[in-house]
């Protein structure tokens, strides 16, 4: 007979690591990119080539219908160039937007690897598919980087606060406001 034992089951591991910087980049890559693919490509890539063709614009909130084709074309690119940013940031690589725009362009041929293969897709209008991954990847990279620094700030990692804050900004963010107001 089995003996049971009668200590306490530990709190599950998974819940502390849920909070973690890499999980909620991941999440924001998840939940972000293939909707922002879906806009980029339907309401942004389209209505240019139309307009190239002298056709009519298709601008129309009902291709918002398509968002689960979306979620089930583009969640393992979103995922993979999430993780890409994960080890961007553990690097601290700087440009990490711009990086994970270059690799999202490159991972959002992914799904069509076997159109590829058989020949169905060719030419340089082709290479437009790419924004689909680049524009997202970008922004996915940059949310993720400031929900990162709010992170750190609110941890009390980060800028060294008993320095003040960094003034040497001061005369950029001047020159920032007055051509903006401009």
């Amino acid at each position: 007979m089995l003996a049971l034992s009668a200590a306490p089951n530990p709190a599950p591991a998974a819940h502390s690591n849920c909070r973690s910087p890499s999980m909620k980049r991941l999440v924001v890559f998840a939940v972000l990119g293939p909707p922002l693919g879906l806009v980029t490509g339907m309401w942004g890539i389209l209505p240019v080539l139309n307009w190239s063709l002298g056709e009519p614009s298709v601008f129309d909130y009902h291709q918002a219908a398509l968002l689960p084709v979306a979620y089930l074309v583009g969640l393992v690119p979103a995922l993979l160039v999430g993780v890409f940013d994960g080890l961007l940031a553990r690097r601290n690589i700087a440009w990490r937007p711009l990086w994970c725009a270059l690799f999202g362009f490159a991972a959002s041929f992914l799904p069509l690897l076997t159109s590829f293969a058989m020949g169905f897709l060719h030419g340089p209008f082709v290479l437009l598919f790419g924004l689909l991954g680049a524009v997202p990847a970008a922004i996915c990279s940059w949310v993720a980087g400031v929900l990162q620094d709010r992170d750190k700030r609110k941890s009390g990692a980060g800028w060294p606060h008993h320095l003040g804050p960094p003034t040497h900004l001061l005369p950029f963010t001047l020159f920032l406001g007055a051509l903006m107001a401009a």
